[in-house]
């Protein structure tokens, strides 16, 4: 059984490490749902699955990416390209670990696992797909970018560094040698921000009017509807805490991973330079606030081993599933109570939506009944040196601020009967 870091030294050694781009996020998490999908065992996903997804992406357009696609695609067949039909007894990838290669191959099978794996047996990873991922880091190292894109992908692949593509290597270097000539080659890929584009689905950084905005919130309501939240902040703040506890490998989940939650989101709206529409902004000021005293998303998932809990305690599926209808990761009771007491500050407030500011006081209240013994969410600041207390009060301050609004015709009271639908 191989590991990434066996990968890594069969493809590439890396001086400094880029990040994935959304696309290549992608890839993986459409290559882990077809493969969860598939009709018969094994679901193993290797990297012909990933070349034969490559036809689309953020490059798709470029000639030598579609060259590519030709070759994979031309007579006798894409099936010279595929590793040998036998049943994989061997080179399954052992995801453990922290590199951002386990940690991108743990978030894809966030979507498929999440409602249950198919009968059958889960998906597993094939040793090619992690060296193709270490090589496609490579070209955006060898690129001077920071993002490894989808044409790093591709040439990533032609590399396969792991030996599993057969048809690849009659003229493989010919087909890198043309993508490395590409301008786009030398370009970053799309940042990979995963909140950004749930909210953006959920019209919720929209604030157009006249006909766009009466279709935006048409939308608005298909994807929210009568959720108890009123909006899709608090359960994508939600899914991004469930994602990053995945992806580091570091569940259940808790207070401290919804406090991550908010920082991430935050700074995943920086980067992409958008903000929430007008009428949410009130009520979601804690990732500036958090952020302002000390605690990013980098710092955040560094302290996140020091405040895990020993024994947590976990809740049964059903009782998740009133937060947000997944059957995993698994949450604690702490990080349930904080969500429904965040519900309930808000409906207190008379506030048309529960934001992370109201996650944010949630987390800390809870936290403060308990002096601090079992609660994650205080000692997390406290470890980024913030003072729980001031970020309180700043948050109330913002919050308080606001004027208790009408209810947009939605009722507060009810579960989140679609959450689920803003899961991406």
């Amino acid at each position: 059984m191989g590991t990434v870091g066996d990968n890594r030294r069969r493809g590439v050694r890396m001086a400094e490490e880029p990040e994935l781009g959304g696309s290549v996020a992608g890839t993986l998490r459409m290559a882990a749902l077809m493969t969860a999908r598939r009709a018969q065992p094994p679901r193993v996903v290797d990297a012909s699955t990933l070349l034969m997804l490559s036809a689309g992406g953020e490059s798709s357009r470029v000639k030598a990416v579609q060259r590519v696609v030709r070759r994979v695609t031309a007579d006798p067949g894409y099936q010279a390209w595929r590793p040998p039909a036998t049943p994989w007894t061997d080179g399954l990838l052992d995801d453990a670990g922290s590199g951002v290669v386990s940690q991108a191959l743990r978030e894809a099978l966030l979507a498929p696992r999440a409602t249950g794996w198919p009968k059958g047996g889960p998906v597993r990873w094939h040793v090619s797909v992690a060296a193709a991922l270490w090589a496609a880091l490579d070209e955006a190292r060898q690129a001077g970018v920071g993002v490894a894109g989808h044409i790093h992908l591709v040439a990533g692949l032609l590399r396969d560094p792991a030996g599993a593509l057969e048809g690849v290597r009659a003229d493989a270097d010919e087909l890198i040698a043309a993508l490395r000539a590409e301008p786009a080659w030398r370009e970053p890929g799309e940042p990979h921000l995963p909140a950004v584009a749930q909210l953006d689905m959920a019209r919720e950084l929209h604030d157009r009017t006249g006909l766009l905005g009466w279709f935006d919130r048409r939308l608005r309501d298909g994807e929210v509807g009568d959720s108890r939240y009123g909006s899709a902040v608090a359960p994508s703040v939600m899914w991004e805490a469930m994602r990053q506890a995945v992806r580091l490998d570091d569940g259940p989940v808790t207070a401290a991973h919804l406090l991550l939650g908010v920082v991430s989101t935050g700074a995943q709206l920086r980067t992409a330079g958008r903000t929430l529409r007008e009428g949410l902004r009130p009520y979601d000021s804690a990732p500036d606030v958090l952020h302002a005293h000390g605690l990013t998303a980098r710092r955040a998932v560094e302290l996140l081993p020091a405040v895990r809990p020993a024994d947590p305690v976990v809740v049964p599926k059903g009782r998740s599933q009133r937060v947000i209808r997944t059957i995993w990761p698994a949450w604690t009771a702490e990080a349930v109570g904080v969500v429904d007491r965040a519900v309930e500050l808000a409906r207190a407030a008379g506030h048309p939506a529960t934001g992370s500011s109201h996650l944010v006081l949630a987390a800390l209240h809870d936290a403060a009944a308990a002096n601090d013994t079992d609660g994650t969410a205080v000692p997390l600041l406290r470890a980024a040196g913030a003072d729980p207390a001031a970020v309180r009060a700043a948050v109330e301050q913002g919050l308080a601020a606001v004027e208790a609004a009408p209810s947009p015709g939605r009722r507060a009271d009810r579960s989140p009967a679609k959450a689920r639908r803003l899961s991406p």
